[in-house]
């Protein structure tokens, strides 16, 4: 089974959310895809590797697997990644690949998880990884579309965006310093 998500961009109010304050975010055109095949062990392929359930090379992926795990038995699956979206932008790839992950394996182990329930998921394993968060980067990868934040109230914007990404970081770690 193959899912996809989108990645996201905050155009007003990145990390005060965090507080509680408003932003404004759109769900943008990259996206990462998961193929999900059923399997007797556990195995995640990506571009950082290939490993079992490993939560320090692919923790979003795993986390997002023990959460799926309290919904749905699984003993195993084959999870490959696929992703347009650059890894450590702040484009919200961590939430893309949870959330298409989840939706993967809902798909594939027949557990017909609604958006709502996916979304109530991926938030799970953003605090599981993070510690913290808004919940924002989850939300907008699993309903798309733009929102204003925390109200999630859906609006119009009508934006040509070009994103330039000019060095990696860690969403944590920013966080963290919030």
């Amino acid at each position: 089974m193959i899912a996809s998500a989108p990645g996201k961009i905050i155009l007003f109010g990145e990390h005060s959310v965090v507080y509680g304050r408003r932003a404004l975010v759109s769900a943008i055109d990259l996206r990462c895809t998961v193929e999900v095949k059923r399997s007797k062990e556990f195995r995640i392929s990506s571009v950082l590797g290939t490993t079992g359930l490993d939560f320090k090379v692919h923790p979003y992926v795993s986390f997002a697997v023990k959460r799926f795990q309290e919904v749905c038995d699984l003993q195993g699956t084959e999870i490959s990644i696929k992703t347009e979206i650059p890894i450590a932008s702040g484009l919200g790839s961590s939430s893309a690949v949870t959330v298409a992950t989840l939706k993967a394996l809902s798909e594939e182990f027949n557990a017909k998880l609604s958006n709502q329930e996916i979304f109530e998921l991926a938030r799970k394993v953003e605090l599981d990884v993070q510690g913290r968060g808004s919940g924002i980067d989850p939300f907008i990868s699993t309903f798309g579309g733009s929102w204003i934040f925390p109200e999630r109230k859906k609006v119009e914007v009508s934006l040509e965006l070009f994103v330039i990404r000019l060095w990696e970081r860690a969403t944590k770690v920013m966080v963290e310093k919030v």
